[in-house]
């Protein structure tokens, strides 16, 4: 008769089958679901997909753990974790936060096996004690792969990149892929501290550079000639310390040939926001390669010193220039004056409005180009972008500027951006000054914008010129207007075409057959009767009336 720890060791045993086969059912029924039956490259793409990370806040990206998401692709199946652990390009790209271990590091480089590997290390801002204690993984990263690590993204603060520093050199022949950003707090402004410099070293290879926040970081013009480099992107928050400035512009000429993307921001304190480069005299820098360009600054000289360095092709593809609100034509005016000196004029104009709900601010946004963005072919020919956007702390707005703020002086036939101006498309509601600027420029024919409510800028300035008697040089090539009108309980819709239709009938009294070739109406919440019809016919060739979008 079986003792009672035998029978329990034979039932054990008994279990240990059955489980067996309860798992080979459970791996047979997993393998007859459907995701268990999509092609191996289809499963790739998802596995890819999961464990990208997009573009987004910082915070966020410092909570997001990736090897949870590869852990929890493993566990969906055994097919799904085959795959997983047979695909290197899942384990590739490696993030590290502050407690990432190393020796998960390890683990994931190994099934990377022979691939180039990207790592991306985003630090707490807060938290550091003598900025070497929460990073030990990138360390590792930078000591046992010298030779694979083709792409680096730090973001930390100043203090543990520059620790970091001087690891990096290690891997520095086969980077090609490096950004380096300090985080930079939304609740004050911290001095440069110009005792205390950084060097950056060289990177033969590298083909794109982003420096973001780090105003002490010193490039030395000397060494610095990576010969592939195409994209260039530089942030200060705070005005550069002189020789960094300098340096700055010295090795973009080292690398000026090969360019095609360039970017530079400085983003002052208001108390600086009068404060200059210190550049005059440098000799200009031509970017004959150059595709894209993108150029940001609150500082009032600091835009026109700029572009007054940097030679832009005739052939460039984009220029955006950003000012803050409030900025002056003048500085607005010399800056395109500078960035734009081998473009010819616009033909098309685009005026849009963003609102940022976070802190309730207002930005402009201005698209300059030969045809409208949806001509066949526009994407051939030069766009600039021109962004005027509220000051980088809204309490310290300064009184007085409007949710919509635009130079209206800025609006004048001399200046580069209107003198050749044909077609302008207007997706805010500007005030009655702006449009009596746009009346002075003789070659405009097209203006289509929006309507928000009954007594709106157009129809005044419109009504308020008529009035003075200076119809003549009130836009004088004008022969077509578009409107779209825009907002809730719309009655006066109807009224409003029937008052555009009288002033324009007035100022073109004694001219002839009907002036303009077209005037259309979208959005419109009412039907149209016949008399305000006949009156619209009277003033132009042909008339649409668009119920909706």
């Amino acid at each position: 008769m079986r003792t009672t720890p035998e029978s329990q060791q034979a039932l054990d045993l008994e279990i240990a089958k059955l489980e067996q086969v309860l798992a080979a059912l459970k791996r047979r029924r997993n393998g007859l679901s459907p995701f268990s039956q999509l092609p191996t490259e289809l499963i790739c793409k998802i596995f890819d997909l999961s464990i990208r990370c997009p573009e987004t806040d910082r915070d966020l990206l410092i909570s997001i753990r990736p090897e949870r998401t590869r852990l929890s692709i493993c566990h969906v199946s055994l097919h799904w974790r085959t795959v997983a652990l047979e695909w290197p390009k899942l384990w590739s790209a490696i993030h590290i936060r502050d407690n990432t271990k190393v020796e998960y590091l390890d683990l994931v480089r190994k099934r990377a096996k022979d691939l180039p590997l990207s790592i991306d290390f985003y630090g707490k801002i807060l938290g550091y004690t003598d900025g070497t204690v929460l990073s030990p993984g990138v360390r590792h990263i930078f000591q046992v792969e010298t030779e694979r690590l083709t792409s680096v993204v730090l973001s930390a603060p100043i203090k543990v990149l520059r620790s970091l520093l001087p690891k990096i050199k290690a891997c520095s022949n086969a980077i090609q892929f490096l950004k380096l950003e300090a985080p930079h707090s939304a609740h004050g402004w911290t001095p440069v501290d110009v005792t205390q410099m950084d060097t950056f070293c060289n990177f033969p290879n590298l083909r794109y550079l982003e420096i973001a926040n780090w105003n002490t970081l010193f490039i030395p013009p000397a060494s610095f000639n990576p010969t592939s480099l195409t994209a260039l992107e530089l942030v200060f928050r705070w005005l550069p310390a002189v020789p960094v400035i300098h340096a700055v512009f010295a090795s973009l000429r080292n690398v000026a040939q090969q360019l095609t993307s360039l970017s530079l921001g400085i983003v002052l304190p208001p108390h600086l926001e009068d404060a200059s480069l210190d550049i005059a005299g440098t000799p200009p820098i031509n970017l004959s390669s150059l595709e894209t360009i993108g150029v940001l600054s609150n500082g009032g000289r600091i835009l026109s010193e700029i572009f007054s360095v940097l030679c832009i092709p005739s052939s460039i593809r984009t220029v955006a220039i950003c000012a803050q609100q409030g900025a002056s034509s003048q500085d607005v005016s010399l800056t395109l004056h500078h960035a734009c000196a081998n473009i010819p004029s616009p033909r098309f104009l685009q005026i849009d409005d963003e609102f940022d709900p976070s802190d309730g601010t207002y930005e402009i946004d201005v698209c300059a180009s030969k045809y409208p963005p949806s001509t066949p072919h526009s994407n051939a020919h030069n766009a600039v972008m021109l962004a005027f956007f509220a000051p980088p702390f809204p309490a310290h707005r300064p009184p007085g500027v409007e949710p919509y703020t635009f130079p209206i002086p800025l609006v004048n036939p001399a200046n580069w951006l209107f003198s050749a101006l044909h077609h302008i498309l207007v997706t805010c509601p500007f005030p009655a000054p702006f449009w009596k600027a746009l009346a002075s420029v003789p070659t405009l024919r097209v203006i289509e914008y929006q309507v928000t409510k009954f007594e709106d800028g157009f129809y005044r300035a419109l009504d308020e010129t008529l009035a003075s008697g200076q119809v003549r040089t009130f836009y004088p090539s004008l022969n077509a207007i578009g409107i779209t009108f825009e907002g809730e309980d719309l009655v006066w819709d109807v009224g409003y075409a029937e008052r555009l239709a009288i002033l324009l009938l007035r100022k073109h009294q004694g001219m002839g057959p009907p002036h303009f070739e077209w005037i259309d109406f979208k959005g419109c919440s009412s039907h149209m009767d016949a008399d305000t019809l006949r009156l619209l016919f009277s003033v132009s060739k042909s008339v649409c009336w668009y119920r909706g979008f």
